[in-house]
């Protein structure tokens, strides 16, 4: 049956019991103990189980042993504890066996020197769970007509721990009790952590006085001026980069004339002086031209600039000429 799943409950382990030896008896046994494989519903496991293969130590004497019907045990004498294994093989052929593992203890506590307890057995056992994947038809049938199958009650049934869900709900409620009172006592604790905390916080502030505001004083305002930032100063020009190679040509320096700019020629003119008859001027006097200011040779011998020649104002005569003659 493809995409089907079932689980086979069982509860495998051993019990044992501290035997009082009689007498002189040379019997060196000093626990009886079972090994068992069992339905923790008190099932028949013959409806599913073809037979149990248990394995005991190699000191007893028909050490293997198998056992095909309900119920699923072998029962021994020792004075030792030792490890055995439990073989599961099913009826359906297509189906491997399981092995199990199991010490079989015969004392109570961790060690062989506890003092033994001949009213009590020591019981242990193990609730697993045996998974079946895409099994055949017929034996999904015999998995689930397994719970119709009751068998009689056993007679270490009193002995036996219970594997129901009314134990796992009385357990899940007395856990949820306990978590819900240890989240009220936390709660509680916490409420009275944060109310101490205010009162001490509203007490500290009753005891802080607000400063009082005072008013900038003259020499506060004449110290905030005096620590103004002055101006940066001016930077200087940058200089031409220089040359680190000793080859190479020296650059050649910009050309600068030092002649002062040149000037437009002074004309001077004379004013004529007029007699007291205002018919002719009593002397003229010829306009000089200043020459312009000669202008320095540069380094770059620019052509020379010419002055301006003289320009005569004087009036000029108007006598008349003498007739020509004959």
């Amino acid at each position: 049956m493809k995409g089907v799943t079932v689980c086979l409950p069982i509860v495998y382990g051993s019990i044992a019991w501290h035997v009082t030896k009689k007498g002189d008896s040379q019997d060196q046994c000093t626990h009886q103990w079972t090994l068992y494989v069992r339905s923790p519903h008190g099932h028949d496991l013959s409806t599913v189980l073809k037979k149990t293969v248990f394995t005991l130590h190699p000191s007893f004497l028909n050490h293997i042993r198998e056992v095909a019907t309900h119920p699923f045990e072998v029962t021994e004498k020792g004075w030792g504890e030792f490890e055995a294994l439990v073989d599961l093989h099913f009826k359906d052929a297509h189906e491997k066996s399981v092995e199990l593992r199991h010490f079989v203890k015969l004392f109570h506590g961790n060690s062989a020197s506890a003092q033994p307890n001949n009213k009590k057995p020591v019981v242990h056992e193990y609730y697993d769970e045996v998974v079946f994947t895409d099994p055949t038809e017929e034996f999904y049938q015999c998995l689930q007509h397994l719970g119709e199958s009751k068998t009689h009650r056993h007679t270490l049934q009193d002995l036996f721990p219970l594997y129901n869900d009314v134990e796992d709900v009385r357990r899940i409620q007395a856990a949820h009790e306990f978590i819900t009172d240890q989240l009220r006592t936390a709660k509680d604790k916490l409420l009275r952590v944060e109310s101490s905390a205010k009162a001490i916080l509203d007490e500290r502030r009753a005891l802080v006085v607000p400063p009082t505001p005072v008013a900038p004083t003259l020499q506060s305002v004449v110290s905030t001026t005096a620590a103004a930032p002055a101006p940066a100063p001016a930077t200087a020009p940058a200089t031409a980069p220089t040359s680190t190679n000793p080859s190479a040509p020296a650059p050649t320096p910009p050309v600068t004339s030092t002649a002062p700019p040149s000037a437009a020629p002074a004309l001077t003119t004379a004013i004529p002086t007029t007699t007291n008859n205002g018919n002719a001027p009593s002397g003229s006097h010829a306009p000089t031209a200043a020459a312009l200011p000669s202008t320095t040779a540069n380094t770059t011998a620019e052509a020379p600039v010419q002055a301006m020649p003289a320009v005569s104002t004087a009036p000029t005569s108007t006598a008349p000429e003498p007739p020509a003659s004959n």
